[in-house]
């Protein structure tokens, strides 16, 4: 290789923490940081407002609200903070936000974050901050992903700073994850939720609201807000008794019997008297409690409640619990249906919901999930050899196998499957330490990357890295590393892409593989020309299309002709950068490659302009917008507008010009590609 590596004693990886140059980081965060805190110019607030429940059903616990607005209520001039605290399913979350629905004119915005602490997937205050700075700082999560924690929460203060603010601070087990979140100015109201008994003045500065049962009249309204029926009171008030008076309890008997899976005289048969007890004790007869509504699942709908509990994700999908479960999307949709009726999951709409039959989301309050998943974790079966395997195993091996084989044969139609199941998929793929974990991390980063998630790929491709490493995997850990190296490529450090690149190719040369050493070869090609070390790049394309030839690859031939086609037309040599070019674009007319194809039409483009052809362009260019739309490249829709402005000034359309010059900047500062925004800002200046 002639490319020369930096020298670093740092690992390359770990240099993804600071992957631009310090003066670019501190003048993004710099940037951003007096835009959202002086005056008139800050950032308009968004309310980040995502709490499970809307509070549309809310019933009873009028004392409670009536001590809130006594004491959490904002007076305008002192900060308020409370801890609601109790037994999970007591409508902790569902208190917080009719409270908040009812006081939410009194506020600039609002916060709701679920920290999700007393499932598998706990949240950090720093994780809190990637997730709801993009929305209220109208920041994009690549931009936000950069930003280090101390500059997360400078611009959370920034944010927040002499605005009167509602926060909801959701599932949190310790007082340490909120608080570098807490806002004390004037009129701000923060909400804590929390299983955990906090000593509330002493850890947040602020009070204690302890949620007990339900009182039997509240029980009362609920049930018969759910059921609508007129059962006598005193069964209905039984019912409560045995559902240890919990809302989340009543509210899922309440609403099988709706749906007609049971009856209130069945509940009452089955449901044994329940004596009072510890937190402890209250906690296992809840789970007594949901074991009588397991109980009266069929085999198939008990199988599913467990296949259920066992998915990472906090959404589940019919198609993913079909996968698993071996059965038809319209059975996997019955079983999902037969939970709902027995109030064991719900459809989840917080997207709106898709039109795919196997995109249809269910979810459930995380107890119910963390049920099932005890559930799974006990029931075992033999597996061919006679081993027994417990269904959570099976399931989660299952699932794995399941988003192989759909992202074996990934394109751009599948970007709304891939939507949504990202959350499953990125979560499977870093559970375990394990090759099959290992090789989805390698699947989904790719695709991360197709999509402009340079941070999701770079978490997963990490992730790989080091299970690969730890059983010497040496083939596995170049394929993510040049993973790792084409993120890099992509944010615009060419030294650290170089870096990788070189010795990810090397590594293959030495064992033959003249495939991976080709990826890489081209990989070197587009940082070099990025660089300006053109002549290194016709050498890496050159090289790369020989080791692709020699193995077959056609496509890896072409995709080294559009590398070398590209350098030419930057040296000028247009004919020969047609040439090559058109017989990259050739070979990609017969794949199914959207991305391929559009990527080959736009440097046609590109060619066409050079030549002062104003005329073929246009079409070429409409078809690229058109297809990095579709595909979900937003770096393929700038480079679309650039080119657009460059056809403008060949027009003298300076209008047109400055137009997709600001288009495609924008693009680039969603996905946080901060430099690349900088230099258009410059080149329309």
């Amino acid at each position: 290789m002639d490319d020369e590596a930096p020298d670093s004693s740092e690992p390359v990886e770990d240099r993804f923490d600071t992957v631009f140059n310090d003066s670019s980081i501190n003048h993004l965060f710099q940037s951003h940081h007096l835009n959202v805190h002086l005056g008139e110019g800050r950032a308009k607030w968004q309310d980040y407002w995502h709490p499970e429940i809307t509070g549309a059903a809310f019933v009873g616990r009028e004392h409670e609200l009536a001590w809130l607005r006594e004491h959490a209520r904002s007076d305008g001039e002192n900060a308020k903070v409370v801890a609601i605290t109790g037994l999970g399913g007591m409508g902790k979350t569902t208190l917080a936000v009719e409270f908040s629905n009812r006081c939410r004119g009194d506020f600039d915005g609002r916060v709701a974050f679920d920290f999700q602490s007393y499932g598998r997937n706990s949240s950090s205050a720093e994780m809190a901050l990637r997730s709801l700075l993009p929305t209220v700082c109208r920041m994009s999560p690549e931009r936000v992903g950069r930003l280090d924690s101390a500059q997360l929460h400078s611009v959370w203060a920034a944010a927040t700073a002499g605005r009167k603010l509602l926060m909801l601070w959701d599932n949190v087990r310790e007082p340490a994850q909120i608080q570098e979140l807490l806002v004390r100015n004037p009129g701000c109201v923060t909400l804590v939720t929390s299983r955990d008994r906090f000593q509330a003045e002493i850890e947040i500065g602020g009070l204690l609201l302890e949620l007990g049962e339900l009182p039997l009249h509240d029980a009362v309204s609920l049930y018969r807000s759910i059921t609508a029926s007129d059962e006598a009171v005193e069964n209905i008030e039984r019912l409560a008794e045995l559902d240890l008076r919990i809302p989340l309890l009543i509210a899922s008997h309440a609403a099988a019997i709706a749906r007609g899976f049971t009856s209130l005289d069945e509940l009452l048969s089955d449901l044994s008297i329940v004596r009072s007890g510890g937190t402890s004790k209250r906690q296992e007869l809840f789970m007594g409690r949901l074991k009588g509504s397991y109980r009266r699942l069929d085999h198939a709908e008990r199988a599913a409640f467990r296949a259920f509990g066992v998915h990472p994700g906090s959404s589940v999908t019919a198609g993913s619990i079909a996968a698993v479960l071996n059965c038809t999307l319209n059975r996997a949709t019955d079983l999902m249906d037969a939970l709902i009726r027995a109030g064991l999951a719900q459809r989840d709409l917080t997207s709106g919901g898709s039109t795919r039959p196997d995109l249809r989301a269910y979810r459930a309050h995380d107890l119910f999930r963390s049920y099932g998943l005890q559930l799974a974790e006990r029931w075992h079966e033999p597996d061919p050899n006679g081993r027994p395997v417990s269904d959570a195993e099976r399931h989660a091996d299952t699932l794995i196998r399941y988003y192989k084989t759909n992202l074996s044969s990934y394109t751009h139609h599948d970007k709304d499957w891939f939507a949504a199941e990202s959350e499953g998929l990125h979560k499977a793929a870093t559970a375990r330490r394990s090759l099959d974990n290992a090789s989805l991390a390698a699947m989904v980063g790719w695709v991360d990357i197709s999509l402009n998630e340079y941070e999701l790929a770079q978490e997963v491709f990490k992730h790989g890295i080091a299970v690969c490493t730890e059983v010497k995997d040496r083939s596995g850990v170049d394929y993510m590393r040049r993973g790792l190296a084409q993120v890099a490529l992509l944010r615009g450090d060419f030294d650290l892409a170089a870096q990788i690149f070189t010795e990810v190719a090397d590594s293959r040369a030495k064992v033959e593989d003249l495939i991976g050493e080709a990826h890489s070869l081209i990989g070197l090609g587009y940082a070099a020309k990025y660089r300006g070390q053109h002549d290194k790049a016709i050498s890496h394309f050159q090289l790369a299309s020989a080791r692709h030839g020699s193995a077959g690859q056609v496509l890896g031939v072409a995709d080294a002709d559009l590398g070398l086609g590209q350098v030419f037309l930057v040296l000028g040599f247009v004919e020969s950068a047609e040439f090559r070019i058109e017989q990259a674009e050739q070979v990609y007319q017969e794949s199914d490659d959207l991305n391929r194809i559009a990527n080959a039409a736009l440097c046609l483009a590109d060619v066409k302009i050079a030549k002062g052809d104003a005329k073929a362009s246009p079409r070429l260019l409409e078809f690229c917008l058109k297809a990095f739309t579709e595909i979900g490249d937003r770096v393929g829709v700038a480079e679309t507008h650039i080119s657009m402005a460059d056809l403008a000034t060949l027009q003298d359309d300076s209008a047109s010009t400055a137009a997709h010059l600001q288009r495609a900047g924008a693009a680039f500062t969603e996905i946080g590609l901060v430099q690349r925004a900088e230099a258009l800002r410059h080149r329309t200046t």
